[in-house]
Order: structure tokens, then C-alpha cells, then sequence
């Protein structure tokens, strides 16, 4: 956490007894902006494709351990991925898993971070949160990692752990959800009972129905994005079918891989896999040689801020300003719409496999009433410290108390923005003189030619129309099999 953030939350935990008010009011407004430092600049340099530099801010970064380290990490762990440094990534992703593991053991309610500063500033206060989504990725890429670098027995742990996440991921979203609940009924119930001598009535504000309506009249992206079914990432199921498939574990591949081709309807290459590997369970025959094309597609979802200025007649008509604001989640931009794959006089086109705008949206959505909750409560007592202000100090504390609320009225606007929009798949048979080509109308054709194998990915990741197109081939079995 750096020191101008604990500066604010001393000063706001010791403000009732031992400061002036209007002491309280200026060092809050003056010394409590709440930066992003290094953000737009990695953000830059993804733009651009200059992994290496993007590489170079998330390290410095995530080496000042703040409450922004799991996150950096995370930005690390991708950016050391695109840079073809596939060990540093997964060492990312390592330090970005015992961060998350720390993090899942820290309780929301517990936490006075959780009910009393980022209350009074705002949510940036409270540490980086891993996404169920996080971890289950993290565990992915660490797998495609390890296919990269030929160890395909640590490949089989991290595509394991990637599953279990995803088969845990229900129950410890619901545990999340009613400890934030938890954490918000304590405040209300304390909000509450100072409200006779502060004359604003949390619980009636927060319950208003007005407030719902501006919110729900200002927030309508939900229905834009869609949900996946208890938490699961198809791009995780179906690449953790398509490994174990290949690697002596069929009949566990079947059972997985079933599940990706009920999410996956219209995926036709999901369905010929499904098929395939059915086929081989029955006769015993290997899978037929192949090649997949994994396309990492554009620049993933992103929150923008939305901000909601209250009623006051709703809270009380002897403040200047109430207000509140929240994160609202916006769809990622594609690259291309898809892939043309050609080899052998033919050509596949990729489709849709996994939408990390779906992805994100399944928990945020879930989320998002307990985050205006939040956001409201926070509202209401700065509202009241403005009131207080007013009431002791004049029109001049009045006036402070209004800047100090809207000077810290910012919504929480951290998330892995280094993730793709989405995933795309082909899968074609192994081109019989081992080359192929993949184009895009505005996209100069890209060669590629296959190692001596069976089984291949072809991984291509496009963040933009403006970056060179990073490729790699992954052979799926070790070249004894």
C-alpha cells in the first residue's frame, strides 16, 4: 500500500477524535486523490505491441508490493506470455496465485479497510481482489506455458488445478457475495444508528427505489454481454479436454469435453473434437492427426466510470452535493472478426470459443448490487460529514465538505486488462506437406510451418489491427508419442 494512502486512512480512522473538523476536510481533499499510477502507460504499450515495454512497466510495478500487487501480477504474467518468456510468465502467474491464495483468506468484514476508509474515500482503498475468472486463467495460460516449453507433465497439474478452480468457483463466489453482504449490514446497522443525530437516513437511501431507478435508467450494458453457466470458461474446459485427450487420459477428456460441446453448440470444430474423441473411446483408434488454431482475439473488457449525482432531497437539504460512483463494465474490441486458415487446397474458417466479455460479465453482474450498496453508504457519510461541516464550520465547512465528496467520489476501475475479448478456434487435418496459412481481409497472410508432430496448436494472438500478430506452434505430445 504506498504511504499516501495510509496517510488517508489514518487521518480519516482518528478524524472524529483528535482532529478539527475542518483540519479533517483539507488534508482529505488535498492529500487523497487516488492514482493509477503506471496503468495508462502499460495500457500504451499494449496498444502498440511493445510487450517488452508493457513487460518492463508491470515488473516495476508489481515490485513495490502494494495493494495492487496481485493485479501487476497478473498484467506480468500476460506480458511476459506475449514476449515469448514463458518462464518469467508462469513465475508471474506463481507469485499471482499465492497472492490470491493470501487474498481468499482475508476477510471482507474483518477487514477495516473494508468499513471505514474506502467507505470515507472510495474502493480503490481496499486491496486488489482476485476474480474467480483470475485464477482459473492464471492456471490456463501457466498450462499453455508449459506445453510451450515441452513439459507436458507440469502442463497436465496446471490444466487439473485450472478445472478444479472452475468446479469450486460457485461456492466460493456465494461465499465472497454473503461476506460482502455481512460487511455491508454491519455498516448499515452503524450508519443507522447515528442517523437521528445526523439527520440522513442510510437505510431509506440505500432501499430507495429512485436510486434503483437511476441506476438501472443509466445502467443498461448488462443484457449486452450474456453470462456462462456457474462460472465456467469454455476456453479452459475444452483446451483441458483437447490436452488430455492427447496424453493417455481419454476417457477423462470424454467427460470434459462433453461439457464444452454443451456450451459450445454451434462450435463446429468443438463438436467434431467431441465426436472424434467418442469415436476413438469406442474403436480404440488414436484421434486423427490435426492441427488447432487458437486465436487470441483484440483487447478484453474494461470498466468505465459511471457516476450517479443523488437527489438531495432524498439524503438532506442542507448539503451542497451527494453523489456516487460506480464501475461500468464495457465490452472489449476485436482485432479482426475472424481468421481464414488454408492448407492443402482448403481453407477453415476460426469461430468463437470462449467470450471474455461473457466471462467477466458472470461475476460482475453478481457483484454489482453489493458495489452500489457500497457506493451509496460511502455516499451518505460523506454526505453526512458535509452536513456536520456545515452545521460547526458554516457556509465555508458546508463548501469544504462538498469538494471533499466529490473529490472522492471515484469508482473502482481495476481489472486484467491485458486479457483478449475472446478465443477463436479451427481445426483442420494435418496439412500433408506441413505448412499452412492464416489471413484476414486487412491482415498480410502469415506462414507457417509445422515441426515434425502428430497434434499441434497454433496459437496467434492479435491485440489490435496496429500490432504485429505474435505466432507460436505448440506441439500437443512429447515427440516420442
Amino acid at each position: 500500500m504506498n504511504h499516501k494512502l495510509l496517510h488517508c486512512q489514518a487521518i480519516v480512522l482518528r478524524s472524529a477524535r483528535r482532529l478539527p473538523l475542518a483540519t479533517l476536510l483539507f488534508l482529505l481533499v488535498g492529500g487523497c486523490g487516488m492514482l493509477r499510477p503506471g496503468q495508462a502507460s502499460f495500457e500504451a504499450q499494449l496498444e502498440r505491441g511493445n510487450y517488452q515495454q508493457a513487460l518492463a512497466i508491470a515488473e516495476s510495478r508489481r515490485a513495490k508490493q502494494d495493494d495492487n500487487a496481485l493485479l501487476w501480477s497478473l498484467q506480468e504474467g500476460l506480458a511476459a506470455r506475449r514476449s515469448g518468456e514463458y518462464q518469467t510468465s508462469n513465475n508471474s502467474f506463481t507469485t499471482a496465485e499465492e497472492l490470491i491464495k493470501t487474498s481468499a483468506g482475508r476477510s471482507w468484514v474483518a477487514s477495516g479497510l473494508g468499513t471505514a476508509a474506502s467507505l470515507l474515500l472510495n474502493d480503490t482503498a481496499l486491496p486488489y481482489m482476485a476474480t474467480e475468472y483470475d485464477g482459473i486463467m492464471v492456471n490456463t495460460y501457466k498450462a499453455l506455458n508449459y506445453l510451450a516449453l515441452a513439459a507436458y507433465d507440469d502442463a497436465r497439474v496446471e490444466f487439473n488445478r485450472a478445472l478444479d478452480r472452475q468446479r469450486r468457483a460457485k461456492e466460493h463466489f456465494a461465499a465472497l457475495i454473503a461476506d460482502r453482504r455481512q460487511a455491508i449490514a454491519a455498516q448499515e446497522q452503524r450508519e443507522a444508528g447515528k442517523r437521528a443525530d445526523r439527520r440522513v437516513d442510510v437505510a431509506r437511501t440505500v432501499d430507495n427505489r429512485t436510486i434503483d431507478d437511476l441506476i438501472a435508467r443509466r445502467y443498461s450494458n448488462f443484457t449486452a454481454f450474456g453470462v456462462y453457466p456457474d462460472f465456467i470458461n469454455p476456453c479452459a474446459t475444452y483446451l483441458a479436454a483437447l490436452f488430455f485427450s492427447l496424453n493417455g487420459d481419454a476417457p477423462k477428456a470424454a467427460s470434459i469435453m462433453e461439457e464444452a460441446a454443451a456450451m459450445l453448440p454451434d462450435n463446429r470444430f468443438v463438436q467434431e473434437d467431441f465426436r472424434n474423441l467418442e469415436h476413438a473411446l469406442d474403436t480404440g483408434e488414436a484421434m486423427p492427426p490435426a492441427v488447432w488454431v487458437v486465436f487470441e482475439n483484440g483487447r478484453g473488457p474494461h470498466k468505465e466510470e459511471l457516476r450517479v449525482d443523488l437527489p438531495l432531497y432524498l439524503v438532506s437539504r442542507k448539503v451542497l452535493y451527494a453523489g456516487l460512483a460506480v464501475p461500468q463494465l464495457r465490452q472489449g474490441t476485436a482485432a479482426f472478426s475472424h481468421l481464414e486458415v488454408s492448407a492443402d487446397g482448403k481453407e477453415w474458417d476460426t469461430e468463437l470459443l470462449a467470450s471474455m466479455d461473457r466471462v467477466v460479465q458472470t461475476e460482475f453482474k453478481d457483484l454489482f448490487p453489493a458495489i452500489v450498496t457500497r457506493n451509496i453508504i460511502s455516499a451518505i457519510m460523506k454526505t453526512s460529514l458535509q452536513y456536520e461541516a456545515g452545521e460547526k464550520l458554516g457556509t465555508f465547512g458546508l463548501l469544504a465538505g462538498a469538494v471533499l465528496e466529490r473529490a472522492t467520489t471515484d469508482a473502482d476501475l481495476r481489472i486484467w486488462s491485458a486479457l483478449p475479448k475472446e478465443f477463436q478456434l479451427s481445426r483442420l487435418p494435418l496439412p500433408t506437406n506441413r505448412h499452412l496459412v492464416i489471413s484476414a481481409p486487412g491482415l498480410a497472410p502469415l506462414a507457417v510451418t509445422l515441426p515434425p508432430c502428430r497434434y499441434a496448436i497454433v496459437y496467434v494472438t492479435i491485440r489490435s489491427r496496429a500490432n504485429t500478430p505474435l505466432v507460436s506452434v505448440i506441439p500437443l505430445q512429447p515427440p516420442s508419442t
